[in-house]
């Protein structure tokens, strides 16, 4: 199994686990925030087809507990505030979204905010030590956010930077 189906099939079951879905729900509406524009579109296009890659997969087999997925996408562009915000804005504006994916949307992760005011489960592969400021003062109000980018605190240093 490859590293984005793997983390994709895995960041699906453990949004499964956390959905306030109701019974009578057949579909599952996963957002994925992507730049699908602008100098990084490469990744957020390798996002997008990753999720629904995964989504085929897991709906073919079946789904999970009876719910079969579905994408929804939110092109972040340059990950400029206004767009990252604009993109969310139009993903959670949606009553039948249930969470929210992004290997990055902003370079802050100021859209955790948001998500946590939704109450909605957000999953976000970005740096440890940038969503830790962010929870860290009030992490009660931050129930619903995860993040599978290790930190580098164990390794008394920074991550790697050309400038």
């Amino acid at each position: 199994m490859g590293y984005v189906k793997f983390w994709t099939t895995a960041a699906f079951a453990a949004l499964m686990m956390a959905l306030p879905a109701r019974a009578e729900d057949k579909v599952a509406k996963i957002g994925v925030l992507a730049p699908l524009t602008g100098g990084t579109a490469a990744d957020g296009n390798e996002m997008v087809n990753g999720a629904k890659l995964a989504v085929e997969e897991i709906n073919a087999a079946g789904g999970v507990a009876g719910y079969k997925f579905e994408v929804v996408v939110g092109d972040t562009q340059n990950q400029s505030a206004d767009a990252v915000t604009s993109a969310v804005e139009r993903l959670v504006g949606d009553p039948d979204l249930n969470a929210v994916i992004t290997g990055y949307a902003s370079g802050s992760n100021f859209e955790i905010q948001t998500m946590a005011e939704q109450e909605m489960p957000y999953l976000i592969a970005a740096s440890s030590s940038q969503t830790r400021d962010i929870i860290a003062p009030e992490p009660d109000k931050f129930p619903t956010v995860w993040s599978l980018t290790p930190s580098y605190d164990a390794y008394n240093t920074r991550p790697w930077c050309p400038f």
